[in-house]
């Protein structure tokens, strides 16, 4: 196995040969043309922390009524006005959601063209959309007209009435009124229409998927597409933080070649396996998992400044009802192949008794970005010598790992022994806070980076 840092114009080569187990403790790492700085303590001087911008919203400006789709040729109105469709300037559709129902609505779109149904009757034919099936039909899922995305509300997934549920979400009892715990098990989804590109503007409203997952998936299931089949699926999350009780992560990915992304030729066509990429824009994050991505079909982009808490337990804001996090907060920030970090940005991680990044490919640190990873714990899903890590790369499929960083761009890896649940004494302002409830503390000091691989025979 190979492992390959990149640093500018610095090329560090490490090549293990019987070692089953190689690890590095990295708290920062910066480079520029003029030097290289590695440093290999497993503690944090405090002139290293740094405390991260807060996520910072762009105002969204809700589409000109002039634009809007009369409820007669809009197949979702009804008097809740769950959904309201916009003609968007760049093609097709803009929807501005008001509820949970609205929401899944422009999701999964079963009034698209293409289904086997009329598109006026998606109401009796929900159930024909294999939401509980990786298998779409032949040649791909319609593709849908529907490419952004606006909240006009707070969604909050635990709200959608029981009697009109069209797309079989199980809620847990007791709603969300309260003090009780919920251990909600995963409802994972399956969206088989493809949007090509869509934007999900939070519009600075959050999100509260509870127990949801929306798996993207084209016709393979856990595999790149079928090579004459266009599969490529752009999504980006933007101005919201979103809550999430799933260890999937409230998207998950299960079709295409992440590194078909880095060719414009496939990126454009969508072909030779196709590819599901995500970007993650001025967002935070708070829950179970950020975002898991299978078998190398997936890359994500890490754009301004974006915070991530992965943890035991949480509350939405309004609302002292505990939710628990599936795995109970041993889960990463993200499992990926591909992670770029955009130039200027600025990611902040933490994990409860969890790995921050586990890659299984390439991870890529643009000119000026800065990422602060905080690990905890001592059981991680995914672990090595007996605790968490910043970064992990596991041995399964992993031939040539890469760490690729670029001009100034800085990776802090902060190994404490503090009590991440809720992060203490405030110290980080802008990564939303964890539920205040009783829980286990793993009190020891974390890694920074490991790559495992398996002994020879």
């Amino acid at each position: 196995m190979k492992i390959k840092i990149f640093l500018k114009f610095f090329l560090l080569e490490i090549i293990i040969f019987e070692s089953w187990l190689f690890s590095m403790n990295v708290v920062q790492a910066t480079t520029n043309n003029n030097n290289m700085f590695i440093n290999k303590s497993i503690t944090t001087p405090t002139s290293l922390l740094q405390t991260p911008s807060q996520s910072t919203y762009l105002p969204s400006n809700l589409p000109p009524a002039s634009t809007m789709v009369a409820d007669d040729d809009n197949p979702y109105s009804n008097a809740k006005q769950d959904l309201m469709l916009y003609y968007n300037p760049q093609g097709g559709y803009t929807a501005v959601v008001y509820t949970p129902n609205g929401f899944l609505d422009a999701i999964y779109d079963p009034a698209a063209k293409g289904w086997s149904w009329d598109s006026n009757k998606w109401k009796d034919n929900i159930s024909r959309m294999s939401l509980g099936s990786g298998t779409s039909q032949s040649g791909g899922g319609p593709l849908s007209e529907i490419h952004k995305i606006i909240l006009a509300n707070d969604i909050n997934m635990d709200d959608i009435d029981a009697g009109n549920n069209p797309y079989g979400i199980t809620l847990p009892l007791g709603g969300s009124q309260g003090t009780g715990i919920v251990n909600g098990a995963s409802n994972y989804r399956y969206v088989h229409v493809r949007h090509n590109k869509l934007d999900i503007d939070g519009n600075q409203h959050y999100i509260n998927m509870m127990n949801l997952n929306i798996a993207l998936c084209g016709t393979r299931n856990r595999f790149p597409e079928e090579n004459d089949v266009s599969y490529k699926e752009d999504w980006t999350v933007e101005n919201t933080t979103v809550y999430s009780t799933t260890y999937w992560g409230y998207l998950s990915a299960n079709t295409g070649l992440a590194s078909n992304y880095e060719d414009p030729k496939l990126r454009e066509s969508g072909l030779n396996g196709g590819y599901t990429w995500f970007t993650y824009k001025n967002m935070n994050f708070v829950g179970s998992q950020f975002a898991w991505t299978g078998q190398k079909t997936t890359g994500v982009s890490i754009e301004g400044n974006v915070n991530v808490n992965t943890c035991y337990s949480y509350t939405v804001p309004n609302d002292n009802h505990i939710w628990r996090a599936q795995g109970g907060g041993n889960q990463q920030n993200f499992e990926v192949d591909r992670v770029i970090f955009k130039s200027g940005c600025h990611y902040t991680g933490y994990s409860y008794n969890g790995v921050n990044m586990e890659l299984t490919g390439k991870a890529t640190f643009e000119d000026d970005s800065i990422v602060d990873l905080y690990p905890y714990g001592t059981r991680p899903e995914h672990q090595a010598q007996g605790m968490s890590f910043g970064i992990y790369m596991p041995s399964s499929g992993n031939q040539d790992s890469v760490i690729e960083m670029n001009g100034n761009s800085k990776l802090n890896i902060h190994c404490d022994s503090d009590d991440p649940n809720p992060i203490q004494n405030g110290t980080v302002l802008n990564v939303p806070d964890a539920a205040k409830e009783n829980h286990p503390q793993y009190q020891f000091p974390c890694g920074a980076l490991i790559w495992k691989v398996q002994k020879p025979n």
